[in-house]
């Protein structure tokens, strides 16, 4: 009788066990529903990751058409009345010899001044301020954007004053570094001899002009358009050097 009692309890679980496997079999499981995206659903490709980088030429190589347009350096040139302007898009070498040529033409204008007995400080404001009309009118004869560098590099070097190349302003300067007793004619007269000379470092990088069988137009082409491949450099090298970031961080993590 004891070893029936203690079999009792043992003979009802195995029949719900078996009723259990009875209900449930057949019955195929259910796999979980998926909750996150597999690593081939997030990881980018290369194509992806280089937007920005062929955003940055896209929008380089539309300037560039512009540029060479010279629509924007024909709409920026000043009317001076007196000088004869060359055509905008001009070559390094032929925008250097056209502002050799406005700044000998004021020259001459100084010189037949002091011939006719005009005071110095006078001609010495006329020089400068030729000498600064030549330098902005110069720059739009070639590239637009080579203008916009070097506007940016008076801005370092002059400071961003409206009045940085004004008479008054070089006047001061050259009058701080003439001798205590110099006069004020002096100091016109130092001022009028350094409107007349240009930058000799700028002079040998551009060099002289030299005859070709190409028009003009067309160096001018080639020189912007290697202007802006040396920009588009350096977003190849930020795009390369971030590149290189995430194949190192991968080896490293692995």
């Amino acid at each position: 009788p004891e070893c029936m009692i203690l079999a009792g309890p043992a003979q009802i679980g195995a029949r719900a066990m078996a009723k259990k496997r009875k209900v449930s079999k057949g019955k195929e499981p259910v796999a979980p529903k998926a909750t996150a995206k597999s690593d081939e659903a997030t990881q980018i490709s290369p194509w992806q990751e280089s937007r920005p980088l062929r955003r940055t030429i896209a929008v380089l190589l539309v300037i560039f058409a512009i540029d060479i347009t010279c629509v924007a350096q024909r709409a920026s040139m000043p009317e001076l009345p007196g000088w004869t302007l060359p055509p905008a898009g001009l070559p390094a070498a032929s925008v250097r010899e056209a502002y050799h040529g406005m700044i000998e033409g004021s020259r001459q204008r100084v010189n037949k001044g002091e011939q006719e007995g005009e005071a110095p400080c006078a001609l010495a404001r006329q020089a400068v301020n030729d000498r600064h009309e030549a330098r902005l009118v110069a720059r739009l004869l070639g590239s637009g954007l080579v203008a916009a560098l070097l506007q940016v590099r008076d801005a370092f070097v002059y400071g961003t004053d409206k009045d940085a190349f004004a008479f008054d302003t070089f006047f001061a300067r050259y009058q701080a570094t003439a001798p205590a007793d110099a006069s004020p004619e002096h100091v016109c007269k130092l001022l009028i001899e350094s409107s007349f000379h240009t930058n000799e470092s700028v002079n040998a990088l551009v060099g002289e002009k030299t005859e070709s069988t190409l028009p003009e137009y067309l160096i001018f082409v080639a020189e912007t358009a290697g202007v802006y491949g040396m920009l588009s450099v350096a977003p190849m090298l930020v795009w390369g050097a971030a590149q290189l970031t995430k194949v190192v961080a991968a080896a490293t993590a692995k």
